[in-house]
């Protein structure tokens, strides 16, 4: 019905250009004998040729039936004007080779619909036909494993630099970027090369991105294996030590030291005031700082400076009571030291009152500027009988 009626317009606009549709010399519409002597030529013509398909074999009847039903546009059509009447104009237009995704029908029940009040609640969709793919004759190449690694860590070293460069404090981002001389060696700069870093970062990095450097190297040699891995590593621990912060492993007040761990502490934190206390400060350190030196023959070794001070506060009020300016240290060995203690003889003096008192250790490593305390807590009491109790 729908391709029927596109037909009935088109036939009733054939027959207008078959008449010529011409005005009058007033300018009013043809007279309907022009129209009836049009019917009449069409009629001949048809009845004349043979029916070349369906809609050219109408009867008169089906013809006239047209034409009534267009009745009220062929006159302003006749004129050479579009017609104002509403039965034209909410006619869908003709289509040619429509697509196969294209529903005429949904699309005519769209338009018959647009005047109604439902019309906003039925939205219509018109399917589409997909362009036509256009196939490459190029080859894709699929990129190797080998490829694509190392264009990831190229990718991503250059992303990390470019934030080295842009960071005031780039120690975090450097130090990613030395790991990935795992991957690519190269691919980090010096770390003397940041002005942003200080001489202590610089140190600790260099260190860093040597564990990686030297990692890659063992592991890519024929005779790599894990047990050269684990030698790179512990070696790094050792150098680590060094940017580590000074410690206090172990404290005790004395009797008698024989060496690193053998010692006799006092028997107890109880002293007999009104006389002269003798001690032995017992220090362990951890984290001390090796720097390279020279021995007292131009030996090469490593040298450790350290500074210990005593300071006895008086637990009540917090005063000071007694202190021992610090004593520097100075010790020189061939080798890195890994245990390393402390030992420095007191006199505690018969002034101090009865009470409770707070010993204060300080040590201060001299390369770094690191600090750590320890405090030993000590009682001065009257009773040499508390003291032999102990």
């Amino acid at each position: 019905m729908i391709r029927q009626t596109f037909t009935g317009t088109a036939l009733s606009l054939a027959l207008i250009t078959a008449v010529g549709c011409s005005s009058g010399g007033d300018g009013k519409t043809a007279s309907s004998g022009g129209v009836n002597a049009g019917l009449e030529q069409y009629s001949s013509d048809a009845n004349a040729a043979p029916a070349k398909s369906a809609d050219s074999s109408m009867s008169r009847n089906d013809i006239e039936n047209w034409l009534k039903q267009d009745a009220e546009v062929l006159p302003s059509l006749a004129e050479g004007r579009t017609p104002d009447s509403p039965s034209l104009s909410s006619r869908t237009p003709i289509q040619t080779n429509p697509s196969p995704g294209l529903t005429v029908e949904s699309d005519l029940a769209a338009l018959e619909v647009s005047g109604s009040e439902d019309a906003a609640a039925a939205p219509t969709t018109t399917a589409q036909e997909p362009p036509a793919t256009k196939k490459s004759s190029a080859t894709t190449v699929e990129e190797s494993p080998t490829d694509r690694r190392a264009r990831l860590v190229a990718e991503l070293a250059e992303t990390l630099r470019r934030q080295v460069r842009d960071s005031a404090a780039p120690l975090r981002e450097y130090a990613a970027l030395a790991a990935l001389e795992l991957l690519e060696p190269g691919v980090s700069p010096d770390p003397t090369s940041i002005p942003t870093l200080t001489p202590r970062e610089v140190e600790l990095l260099d260190a860093w991105r040597d564990l990686f450097v030297r990692a890659d190297e063992e592991l890519s040699s024929a005779a790599g294996d894990i047990s050269a891995l684990a030698t790179v590593v512990s070696e790094l621990s050792t150098r680590m030590q060094e940017w580590e912060t000074l410690s206090i492993s172990e404290a005790k007040l004395c009797s008698r030291v024989d060496g690193f761990g053998v010692y006799s502490t006092l028997p107890g934190p109880k002293l007999l005031t009104g006389r002269r206390n003798p001690a032995i400060v017992y220090v362990e350190l951890d984290n001390f700082t090796h720097r390279a030196a020279s021995g007292p023959n131009g030996e090469p070794g490593f040298m450790v400076e350290l500074g210990q001070e005593l300071s006895l506060y008086h637990d009540a009020d917090g005063l000071l009571a007694w202190r021992q300016p610090e004593q520097k240290v100075e010790d020189f060995s061939r080798n890195r030291r890994n245990d390393f203690f402390i030992v420095q003889r007191i006199d505690l003096p018969e002034t101090l009152s009865v009470g409770a008192y707070r010993l204060k250790i300080t040590m201060r490593d001299k390369a770094t500027g690191s600090i750590a305390e320890r405090i030993l807590p000590i009682e001065f009491v009257a009773d040499a009988a508390l003291v032999r109790a102990q």
